[in-house]
């Protein structure tokens, strides 16, 4: 079992590493705790409890009716010793631009055809008179734009997402004061901004994608040349094997009775379990779990609540297929209605993330392995696209992209898609020769296509459950995006 989580831990941690690794400097105001609770998806009281904890340890000064401020005093380091901290991230730190680079761009021109232009327009003006403002606003200017692009998706992972891939590559930096020549170049096209006002007045996809993706381009190139410059003076830098990209999907919900619970649902909907059979004894259960039979009981409890189950006194848990009664009486509990909204914004995410890996692990899955695969998909109960994914994570090698692809997908161990279908509808659905197609295509070389038709089963999934949810009481679900690509 994971590590339990919280939200307090959550925000607590990401504070706390900005201001000791003096990434938010001395006398540097945080953000207020409005814009804390907007940017981290946590409730007014989780914001004042992590203030309260950095203010107990002397972090942090705060007065009411102002923002907090940093009041500790980052410990000066040697050029040796800030150099070798940054070198020993290197190859973790390119890493993170080029997940970057592969991921967001498609992200943010798709959320810029989409909702409401009004706030959007409010940014551009701001960029367009960036040259009027002082450094530190026209350094601003594009997060805040590129921030709301990514609210335009109503996802409620990617601005976390984003957050942590950020603060990954430039906290190591803040060490070092001196900005190289390199990283000059790559802000000053950031500062050219008529080109992508243009393509979002005009909504050009491909001329946002394009902006975007050179800005990240150029921002990761003149990291790596100032690296190698760092690396040219500072010889026999080892790279530090833990200090690797780290994000969690599933923040402030990693208790290990919903973990669990997503286990039992997932092998519900997958007829490990089948409808009206019993499940194992509380006692088996706590043991194949490795938990307390108490957070077994807290568990079932809540699989009974979703419908998944029926607990008789003396007999146990009598499995239940979810029906839409079920769901409907789920679409009335907060907590449910957002782990299906966490449950939409993964298979959004992951449409866009399986292409860029697909594309990366295609070259590596080779014969030995592709007729290993057909074997794997011929039995009955396989599931063709979990294991493509799988032989995808199995062959990328691209650190930061492998654990968001992990992390997200997670979230889909509720069931909620495949629990609708038995064992015959299940190979009858259009899932399964979409997914099929894609197989076919890697049997075929043919890169694209397998990353395409991949992408599309993510597609079709949240087409098809957001509906669902809508129907059943979520009207918030019709806010999540189906991404769109180009046709083959």
């Amino acid at each position: 079992m994971e590590e339990k989580k919280t939200l307090f831990d959550f925000l607590y941690q990401i504070l706390h590493h900005q201001i000791v690794s003096g990434y938010l400097k001395y006398k540097t105001a945080l953000p207020s705790a409005n814009s804390l609770c907007e940017m981290y998806h946590v409730g007014i009281r989780t914001v004042r409890d992590v203030l309260a904890a950095l203010k107990a340890e002397g972090l942090i000064q705060t007065e009411e009716r102002k923002s907090a401020v940093v009041i500790y005093r980052h410990p000066d380091l040697t050029d040796g010793l800030a150099a070798g901290f940054v070198l020993e991230r290197k190859r973790s730190i390119l890493e993170a631009y080029e997940t970057l680079t592969l991921l967001f761009p498609p992200i943010l021109a798709f959320s810029a055809q989409h909702g409401d232009r009004r706030n959007i327009g409010r940014q551009m003006q701001k960029i367009k008179h960036a040259k009027t403002l002082t450094a530190d606003g026209r350094s601003e200017a594009y997060p805040v734009l590129l921030y709301s692009l990514l609210e335009r998706t109503n996802n409620l992972l990617l601005n976390d997402l984003y957050i942590s891939l950020e603060l990954f590559i430039r906290i190591p930096f803040s060490f070092v004061e001196k900005p190289s020549v390199a990283m000059r170049s790559a802000c000053s096209y950031a500062k050219k901004a008529e080109g992508l006002i243009e393509a979002l007045e005009k909504q050009d996809t491909k001329g946002i994608e394009t902006f975007f993706k050179t800005l990240f381009q150029l921002t990761g190139k003149a990291a790596k040349e100032y690296l190698e410059e760092l690396e040219d003076g500072h010889p026999n830098v080892e790279e530090d094997e833990e200090s690797v990209y780290c994000w969690i999907a599933e923040r402030g919900r990693d208790h290990y009775y919903t973990q669990i619970v997503r286990d039992l649902i997932d092998k519900i909907g997958l007829g490990i379990y089948p409808d009206r059979t019993f499940l194992p004894s509380e006692a088996v259960l706590a043991s194949q779990y490795g938990v307390s039979v108490s957070t077994v009981r807290k568990a079932l409890a809540m699989l009974n609540e979703l419908g998944f189950g029926r607990t008789y006194n003396a007999k146990g848990t009598m499995v239940l297929l979810s029906d839409d009664q079920a769901t409907l009486q789920c679409m009335k509990n907060k907590t449910y209605r957002r782990d299906t909204l966490l449950y939409l914004s993964g298979l959004q995410l992951l449409a866009f993330a399986i292409r860029p890996a697909a594309r990366l692990a295609f070259e590596r899955i080779g014969r030995e392995q592709q007729a290993a695969l057909w074997h794997m998909l011929q039995q009955s109960d396989s599931i063709p696209l979990n294991l493509m994914v799988d032989c995808i994570l199995d062959n990328l090698t691209l650190r930061p992209l492998k654990t968001i692809i992990q992390q997200t997908a997670k979230l889909l161990h509720w069931g909620y898609y495949f629990s609708f279908f038995d064992e015959k509808q299940k190979k009858d659905d259009i899932l399964y020769p979409m997914s099929m197609e894609a197989f076919h295509a890697l049997e075929a070389g043919d890169r694209d296509g397998f990353a395409e038709k991949l992408s599309g089963c993510y597609c079709h999934i949240l087409t098809f459950v957001r509906e669902f949810m809508i129907q059943c009481g979520l009207p918030e679900a019709e806010r999540l995006l189906i991404p769109v690509f180009d046709v083959l």
